[in-house]
């Protein structure tokens, strides 16, 4: 083999993000196979110093994983003479791991309850570390829900994947992974104002926040300290859901995320647990 190819040659990762990598040599592997020499610069994540395509073989996989830096990354194959090289741009804003959706207030009791989170990057995301949290803004002091409770997630999430957390009668996409909440109903605030936010607590920080019916500036949260759900200007009054129509909060079109709830957020009549929002 004389020339090594890397692919994909672009890709979209949020901080702490995971994305596979392919080599191909122009012509198989010898016996006892080819060895490609991998570079990442900056080091602001992990790769492995190099990777083996086996005998009579065309090509190898390899998985970068980023640092929580938010830093982007050039990666490099190098095979003798031949070398080529992959972007890695990190969005922490914008297609990375969101809240997308949220049913927390339906018509009659609220047994169809659902928070939506979305992969909108073109890697895999690695849940575990990261938990869901509540938070019920009504009282003096906002506060998180159930006390000392926040949601675990665990396993991974396919690119532009989708993760259900809702009650049992919630009908939820077959594509979907979903987690069901241990109660029937009330699993969800609906006064104003409350909040939903995706914490990483490893790094301790929000990956992801949403405040609705209000504007939850300043909550504390263990581990983290306290922080402010709203990202940018607050959600538009007029939008949110409602007890006497069937419908939720969602970011529209899906998974935009600006960071600007006013412009992200919108309401729907047409729920779509698991699958993309519509207006």
């Amino acid at each position: 083999p004389a020339t090594v190819t890397l692919t994909p040659a672009t890709a979209t990762l949020p901080p702490g993000g995971s994305q596979d990598f392919r080599v191909t040599l122009d012509v198989p592997a010898p016996a006892g196979g080819t060895t490609v020499t991998l570079g990442l610069a900056p080091a602001a994540g992990t790769i492995p110093a190099s990777v083996l395509v086996p005998a009579n073989q065309l090509f190898a996989d390899f998985t970068l994983t980023l640092d929580a830096s938010g830093t982007s990354v050039v990666v490099t194959a190098t095979l003798g003479g031949s070398m080529d090289t992959a972007a890695v741009t990190v969005s922490a804003g914008s297609g990375g791991l969101v809240i997308n959706e949220v049913d927390y207030d339906s018509v009659g009791t609220d047994t169809g309850e659902f928070i939506e989170l979305y992969n909108g990057t073109s890697g895999t995301i690695v849940l575990d570390g990261l938990s869901l949290v509540r938070v019920n803004g009504s009282g003096a002091t906002p506060v998180v829900y159930p006390t000392g409770a926040p949601i675990a997630l665990t396993g991974s999430l396919a690119p532009g994947g989708y993760l259900v957390v809702a009650t049992t009668t919630v009908v939820v996409d077959p594509g979907a992974r979903v987690i069901r909440f241990a109660d029937p109903m009330d699993n969800v605030q609906n006064g104003a104002s409350d909040g939903i936010a995706i914490i990483d607590t490893a790094r301790m920080v929000v990956v992801d926040a949403l405040s609705y019916e209000g504007s939850i500036t300043a909550v504390m949260i263990a581990g983290v300290g306290v922080v402010s759900l709203v990202e940018g200007a607050p959600i538009r009054a007029g939008n949110e859901d409602s007890n006497s129509i069937a419908g939720s909060l969602s970011r529209l079109p899906n998974g935009t995320d600006t960071n600007d709830a006013e412009s992200d957020w919108g309401f729907t009549s047409s729920p779509t647990p698991g699958a993309i929002n519509v207006p």
